[in-house]
């Protein structure tokens, strides 16, 4: 049981730091004008 709530406890953190990544990213493209609207037409991902 005492592993249960380790693991519980881990994947809690993982998750929170996955939600503050993607946070900061969506947060940081809204705010910042100076982004490449390059990467918005898929352009890069039709290369691969």
């Amino acid at each position: 049981m005492e592993y249960l709530i380790f693991f519980h406890d881990h994947i809690i953190i993982v998750i929170i730091i996955i939600i503050v990544m993607v946070g900061y990213v969506l947060v940081n493209s809204c705010i910042n004008k100076f982004y490449n609207l390059n990467i918005f037409h898929g352009q890069e991902l039709e290369r691969i």
